[in-house]
């Protein structure tokens, strides 16, 4: 699952530039038209979230030999939801 994700960022970075052509016609529009990339962090962010409380609930945190903290990929994904959950918390006001 979370290869997919990381396939549908790239799309998506992708599309806020370019968006979605097909025999030369425009059939969705760049990402800036619409949806900013700040709102598509924010969904990423919220399904990385589930997958890894998911993944926690299945596999037990630490305490079991194949939890979820000692795979080195599953730290990875740890890590990285634990910061973008801290960043989204510190949304400047303007």
């Amino acid at each position: 699952m979370g290869q997919a994700l990381v396939l549908n960022g790239g799309c998506a970075l992708s599309l806020q530039h370019q968006g979605v052509k097909l025999a030369g016609h425009r059939i969705w529009g760049p990402l800036s038209e619409g949806l900013s990339t700040e709102q598509v962090e924010y969904v990423f962010l919220v399904i990385f979230t589930v997958e890894t409380v998911l993944k926690i609930v299945a596999y037990g945190l630490v305490l079991h030999p194949s939890a979820y903290i000692r795979n080195g990929w599953n730290l990875l994904d740890f890590i990285i939801v634990v910061v973008g959950c801290v960043s989204a918390g510190n949304i400047p006001t303007p």
